[in-house]
């Protein structure tokens, strides 16, 4: 947030707003308020079978740095050359943001090159930033001198984290700050930051005169009021009542005195806040009606299902989930379409926890299938999702017309629904579907993925017809990767224990493709190791064994081909350690032939 409101302070020149700066720093305030209460979306995503099974636990390879990198980085901060010297600290602060360890030697070289006078200013910021990111803070003292010396950027940049080691130098220039109505506007808005991290309750009567005064700036008012309400644990009910009015600002600096307070006072200005015509105000007045107790934001929620802004839609939603009744949830079904993807999704979460109580159930049950039978792609979609994951297996006459849908969310997630209830009576028309798909190239990528989820059904429903199609999917083609990969693995589970041997051969030479200009792709290759094991193939031993070399390489292809030779022989190969994968990229990196 702070970078957003520094942001905002470029608008101002002297001490006056032209009204269209005014509009801008208002509007943007409000978008963050939005952002910092974030609709939270529970999903169940739709995913395939062939990524975990035969589960494969292949080591991560971990990013190393280059050899010698950190000790060039420290022997390029004593050089003389600006250029050089900030690039050394921006190399260290990346490395160490990546979670590359070692690089904390770096911290006494950087102090002592911040002592240095007559530092290029981006220099100083450079090596300020290196010692933030490091977070060493036996440098606080250091850094307070050079933000106080330095200019705004400067100390928005140390102060921050002066706050978080709770520096007292630091905490009392922002008191002093606070009390000088000459501060500048951006560095009041960082002590008022500061007090707020470091809790300091001497500062919250100078954050409340800060946030009743109208005549102050709108960005500074709402810094202070927020301030002042995360360091009070209670006892600002009476100035927050003062803001209670029409104005947007002032009702929200209301809401933000109120902090964490759950008072009777809180309460009363809460629900009349809840009411307020800015959604932004209404929104967050209900959310903490909702974190109190959601008797309190009930009797909002019906009109809240309704209104044009989805986060009081979502309050609505959390509320009657909350205190869900048999009349509720029919309203709650309702927001299956509502055009925002996390109300949508949060009610489908909230059904799916509803649809798990017996007391509920069929009542959930017929919904979500009155909204899947909907013409509403939004609603076909979530309902699937949910009848799927209730495992309500009548919803599959309905997925397979859903397949045909021009939504590639519906097409795609119809034909994965299909796999997971694996209801024998739909094996015919997935079948038709496979072979229409199978005559020209389905669409990408959407076709491809539908395609894939179709053959994984197959392999489920224990299909064999859908063999033909698969093997026509079997050539190289690096535009299709869902669709092959898993008719590959279909045909392994189709075929378990019946070795075919024109089929082995096939995919010994997909697994093969490495050499050309195009390799094949790592997925198909995976799961053609993996059926020729299934097939229990033995013709195709030697050349899987040829390919590892008397280990499994820590790749997910080398897994499988480890996996198909223990299938095919019992033999269980050693696991070769994951090899070290070197990040480079860096603006200063030692060459590789020094290494």
């Amino acid at each position: 947030m702070s970078l957003a409101l520094s942001n905002i302070m470029m608008c101002r020149s002297g001490q006056v707003f032209s009204s269209r700066c005014r509009h801008i720093i208002v509007m943007t305030l409000l978008a963050i308020v939005i952002c910092e209460t974030p609709l939270t979306a529970q999903d169940i995503q739709p995913e395939y079978l062939m990524m975990s099974d035969p589960e494969l636990n292949v080591p991560v390879a971990e990013p190393v740095l280059p050899e010698g990198a950190i000790s060039l980085w420290q022997n390029t901060l004593k050089r003389t050359e600006p250029d050089l010297v900030k690039a050394a600290a921006d190399c260290i602060v990346t490395a160490h943001a990546e979670g590359f360890p070692g690089l904390e030697v770096c911290g006494p070289d950087l102090v002592d090159l911040l002592k240095s006078s007559d530092l290029h200013p981006s220099v100083t910021f450079a090596l300020s930033r290196a010692l933030i990111e490091l977070d060493v803070s036996s440098a606080a003292t250091l850094l307070f001198q050079v933000a106080q010396e330095g200019d705004s950027q400067l100390r928005m940049l140390i102060e921050p984290a002066l706050a978080l080691w709770a520096h007292q130098p630091t905490i009392d220039v922002w008191l002093q700050r606070l009390m000088d109505p000459n501060t500048r506007r951006r560095d009041l808005i960082l002590a008022c930051e500061g007090v707020a991290t470091t809790q300091a309750q001497s500062a919250v009567p100078l954050l409340v005169e800060i946030a009743l005064n109208q005549s102050r700036p709108s960005d500074l008012r709402l810094s202070a009021a927020r301030a002042a309400g995360s360091i009070s644990s209670g006892g600002l009910n009476d100035e927050a009542a003062t803001l209670v009015g029409a104005d947007v600002i002032d009702a929200l600096c209301a809401l933000s005195l109120l902090g964490q307070d759950s008072g009777d006072g809180a309460q009363t200005l809460l629900t009349t806040l809840a009411s307020h015509e800015e959604p932004t105000v209404a929104a967050q007045a209900m959310r903490s009606l909702l974190n109190i107790d959601p008797n309190l934001a009930i009797p909002f929620a019906e009109a809240a299902l309704q209104h044009r802004d989805p986060k009081i839609r979502q309050c609505g939603l959390d509320a009657y989930a909350a205190l869900v009744t048999e009349e509720r949830v029919p309203m709650i079904a309702a927001l299956l379409n509502d055009a925002h993807p996390d109300v949508r999704t949060d009610a489908r979460q909230a059904l799916f926890t509803l649809g798990q109580d017996e007391t509920f159930r069929e009542q959930v049950l017929e919904l979500a299938m009155t909204q899947m039978t909907g013409k509403d792609w939004r609603a076909q979609e979530q309902a699937a999702v949910l009848l799927v994951a209730l495992d309500h297996k009548p919803a599959a006459p309905r997925l397979v017309q859903l397949l045909r849908s021009e939504r590639p969310e519906v097409m795609v997630t119809s034909a994965w629904g299909l796999r997971v209830l694996a209801v024998p009576e739909t094996a015919d028309d997935i079948i038709k579907k496979i072979k229409r798909e199978s005559i020209g190239k389905p669409s990408i990528p959407y076709g491809d993925m539908q395609l894939g989820h179709l053959f994984e059904a197959c392999a489920v429903l224990r299909e064999e017809r859908a063999i033909a199609s698969i093997i026509r999917h079997l050539p190289k083609d690096v535009t299709r990767e869902k669709s092959r990969s898993a008719g590959i693995w279909a045909a392994g589970v189709l075929l378990e224990g019946h070795p075919n041997e024109e089929l082995a051969a096939a995919l010994m030479g997909r697994i093969e493709d490495v050499n050309g200009m195009v390799e094949e792709l790592p997925l198909v290759r995976r799961m053609s190791a993996i059926s020729i094991g299934r097939m229990r193939a033995k013709s195709q031993l030697k050349p899987l064994k040829e390919l590892l070399g008397g280990e499994i390489h820590a790749t997910p292809v080398g897994h499988a081909i480890g996996w198909a030779i223990e299938q095919l022989s019992g033999e269980k190969l050693p696991v070769a350690p994951a090899r070290s994968v070197v990040r480079r990229g860096w603006l200063i990196e030692p060459l590789p032939s020094a290494q």
